[in-house]
């Protein structure tokens, strides 16, 4: 648990020794007693102004260091990092609290489970290879498992308490389907080939339009696409045929898909300005679009209809945990009025993790993720 009390001893050590000996005893035991104030409490949780420090010094760290970010915004999270992280940890002790009151606990397999899962996703080979890994990083093993069962913990709790209770119903699930078909329309396909008279060739337009003509009379005189654009290509002003496989109107120039999409199969646009020079297209095949069968996307409509549902069940759920839990306050002063932050609580970042259980499932995934859920809460 990331607030708990750490070596406060060790850390004055250090303390005391930057200040080069300065430090008196009584000075030192003052700062280890302030060191030890509790700022908030909720419940059974505390957290200590050290712990505070802490994570507030991590928090900037990673803002100071984040190269996206421009310097006004920058500035301006440094400004409210405090709340932040306030914020932040304030939401975990009303989740761990409910945890501990409600006997929800993270096995030690599953910890286990985890820090194998990470080790395999960083290619490292051994234990040893991670402990070596984690130590570039600045961190030990035991504080990676103590970060993983914190995250699987606060994880549980969302998911049974949030995500395992969000239910949408199959009347729904198709008045959604009826009133939002262009969500799941397949667009139209087309197997194309081309050839380029480029620009470059010195010619002007107008006479790569009419080299372009010249091509097409020649096929239609008989001639193959590769051998007819051959001859031009030798000359410098075309290109070879082009393959473009299977191509939608989007992924073209505006008025290159209206060329092609408006030509049959087996036949070729007429000459089309666009990037390069001008485009002649052949149509070798087309897949028409279609609407997706309501049994084929009903599964991604639920997924998206409960995770649209997720953040303001989890809004509420965080509220009933607050009103009906006990909590004390001494925060820093930049740390008071952290709560008017909630109005821009954005569920997705802060608990991102917690979205998982929610999405459609793949192939290789259980139907549904809150049975997995619950299979995991009975082991423990």
């Amino acid at each position: 648990m990331h607030h708990t009390k750490l070596n406060k001893a060790l850390f004055l050590l250090v303390s005391t020794a930057l200040l080069g000996g300065l430090l008196t005893a009584s000075s030192a035991l003052a700062e280890e007693e302030e060191l030890n104030r509790i700022v908030l409490r909720v419940n059974d949780e505390i957290l200590t102004l050290y712990d505070f420090e802490q994570r507030k010094q991590s928090e900037l760290s990673a803002i100071l260091a984040n190269p996206n970010l421009a310097p006004a915004e920058r500035q301006a999270e440094v400004a409210k990092v405090s709340k932040d992280v306030t914020q932040q940890v304030f939401r975990e002790m009303l989740l761990e609290s409910f945890a501990r009151q409600n006997g929800i606990t993270v096995s030690e397999r599953d910890v286990d489970d985890s820090v194998r899962r990470i080790q395999e996703q960083q290619g490292l080979a051994s234990t040893q290879e991670l402990l070596r890994a984690l130590e570039d990083a600045g961190m030990s093993l035991e504080q990676l498992r103590a970060n993983l069962r914190q995250e699987m913990l606060l994880s549980s709790v969302v998911r049974r308490e949030v995500s395992s209770k969000i239910e949408v119903s199959d009347d729904e699930l198709r008045a959604y389907y009826r009133n939002h078909p262009e969500e799941f329309q397949v667009a139209e396909e087309r197997k194309l080939r081309e050839v380029i008279f480029l620009d470059e060739s010195g010619l002007s337009s107008e006479e790569l339009v009419g080299s372009a003509e010249k091509l097409l009379a020649s096929i239609s005189a008989g001639s193959e696409f590769e051998q007819a654009v051959a001859e031009f290509q030798d000359q410098g002003v075309a290109t070879g045929v082009i393959d473009l496989d299977w191509v939608k109107a989007d992924d073209l120039e505006q008025d290159l898909a209206d060329a092609a999409f408006s030509t049959q199969a087996g036949s070729y646009s007429t000459p089309t300005r666009a990037k390069g020079g001008i485009h002649v297209v052949l149509v070798e095949e087309i897949k028409e679009g279609f609407v997706q069968p309501f049994a084929e996307v009903q599964d991604l409509i639920s997924a998206r209809e409960r995770n649209r549902r997720f953040g303001p069940e989890l809004r509420k759920f965080m509220a009933s945990l607050e009103n009906r839990s006990h909590i004390v306050e001494n925060l820093p002063s930049d740390a008071v009025g952290f709560r008017s932050l909630a109005e821009d609580y954005d569920p997705e970042s802060e608990l991102r993790d917690f979205r998982a259980p929610l999405g459609a499932p793949s192939p290789s995934e259980p139907a549904d993720a809150d049975e997995s859920a619950e299979e995991a809460e009975g082991e423990d």
